[in-house]
């Protein structure tokens, strides 16, 4: 399974000014101190739960609440993000991006895959194209989808933990490649 994930860095910023205490109970010690430690520390923090959000829905966890200080986004030597979830064994791949005023995430369970390494090493590439065992990852293009946020009476689409990715979409075998 893929997991993709999108958050608005300046809508994630006013959430955390709501509520101070929000990152204590969505990042673990270790994460709150890779954050701080970067010249911003929100936009660090975006990617960190852009990613959780991407391996909660790779494994098939849940919800973010259930999950946030259970999956640990952490960094190897490297600078490479490294995912380690209480309880799990499964391996998973993950890549965070930050562009726009937005952090990006993409897991994968690497056994469902069946790729491992080569997957690993596909991501860590940002190759614009992954695929396996019927599943392609494809890079697509922010669109627009009318009404879907009005009940906020503005039409703007809501940009945070609960909209599907623009920059990325799963495309099956059978259905139209663009």
């Amino acid at each position: 399974m893929i997991g993709i994930d999108v958050v608005d860095v300046e809508r994630f910023r006013t959430t955390l000014e709501r509520s101070p205490g929000l990152p204590n109970r969505l990042f673990t010690p270790n994460e709150r101190a890779y954050c701080d430690a970067g010249s911003d520390p929100v936009m660090h923090m975006a990617g960190t739960l852009a990613a959780k959000e991407a391996v909660i829905k790779a494994l098939s966890l849940g919800n973010l609440a259930a999950w946030a200080r259970r999956v640990e986004i952490s960094r190897a030597t490297s600078g490479a993000p490294t995912v380690s979830v209480t309880g799990r064994a499964e391996q998973v791949g993950i890549s965070i991006t930050h562009d726009g005023g937005y952090a990006a995430a993409v897991a994968f369970n690497e056994g469902s895959l069946g790729l491992g390494r080569v997957a690993t090493e596909l991501v860590a590439q940002r190759s614009e194209h992954l695929e396996a065992e019927g599943v392609v990852v494809a890079r697509g293009e922010a669109r627009e989808e009318g009404g879907r946020d009005d009940r906020r009476g503005n039409g703007e689409l809501d940009r945070f933990l609960d909209r599907p990715s623009p920059f990325t979409r799963v495309v099956y075998p059978g259905s139209d490649f663009p």
